[in-house]
């Protein structure tokens, strides 16, 4: 039996294979978003050190931060038990910010 549990508009997560097996026994669904409290922060050739918050709801997200649809769009996520303040997404950032300087 493949039971599934959904979020809106992150969608359903099902308990099946490959998030259950002999390997991984133990699997269990994302706690509540008013637990998590995801956040999306977006950075931007215009503010490559200051993020601004991404609201979901929010659909001109795009067209009132000046978002060039043609330029790269890059997407960093942590894993469950870390967040972004962790030094490898810090690290990672850095060849975003590197392109910016010296574009092709």
């Amino acid at each position: 039996m493949n039971a599934s549990k959904c979020f809106g508009s992150y969608g359903c997560f099902e308990l099946s294979p490959p998030w259950i097996s002999e390997h991984r026994p133990i699997a269990l669904y994302p706690e509540d978003l008013s637990k998590i409290e995801p956040n999306y922060l977006y950075y931007s050739r215009v503010n490559p050190t200051e993020a601004v918050h991404i609201d979901l709801d929010d659909f001109d997200f795009v067209l009132s931060n000046n978002i060039d649809a043609l330029l790269p769009t890059y997407t960093i996520a942590h894993g469950f038990l870390e967040g972004g303040g962790q030094t490898w997404v810090r690290l990672v950032r850095l060849p975003c910010e590197i392109e910016r300087e010296f574009p092709d």
